[in-house]
């Protein structure tokens, strides 16, 4: 796709189960939004049958970047890295490869409509393992004492909905 509107980002390492449930999944529930791309970055995974699936996705047109050796510490920071850098989507959507896609239909025009039309609503947010905000695109409160030039409510009583980098 010469320009997709959505850029979906993965990072794997030897969960090839997770990844092709994941994005299968995606690709179903997005059949009708045409304007995405897929960028699939994989760290030196050793999992039988990887290297044939990441293949049949780039016969399927999407960008896959195969990483030769590991690094822990910092492959999946270096892989969203990697996605950013190389997306040509408008909007760009790191996933976690256990993510699982069960809407179909118009879903994703309408979270681009609505990003489009409120760009001041649209931003993120970042926590670390202790959720402490480390980052955030727009002014934020930690509770109900905010007012009206606040976009984001950080509510850290409630159950995280989703893990790390999905923004």
């Amino acid at each position: 796709m010469s320009n997709p509107k959505v850029t979906f980002g993965f990072v794997n390492c030897n969960r090839l189960h997770y990844l092709k449930s994941c994005i299968e999944s995606l690709l179903l529930s997005t059949a009708d939004f045409e304007s995405k791309e897929l960028i699939i970055v994989d760290n030196a995974s050793v999992e039988p049958g990887t290297e044939e699936y990441l293949s049949s996705l780039e016969d399927r047109g999407f960008i896959v970047v195969r990483r030769e050796s590991r690094d822990p510490a910092n492959e999946f920071a270096q892989g969203l890295n990697t996605v950013c850098e190389m997306a040509q989507g408008e909007f760009v959507v790191p996933l976690q490869g256990d993510m699982q896609f069960v809407l179909s239909s118009q879903w994703l025009h309408e979270y681009v409509r609505y990003a489009e039309a409120h760009p001041e609503l649209v931003g993120c947010i970042t926590l670390d393992a202790q959720r402490t905000v480390t980052n955030s695109s727009h002014k934020y409160a930690m509770d109900e004492s905010y007012d009206a030039d606040y976009q984001f409510v950080v509510d850290l009583d409630r159950d995280p909905v989703a893990g790390a980098a999905d923004v």
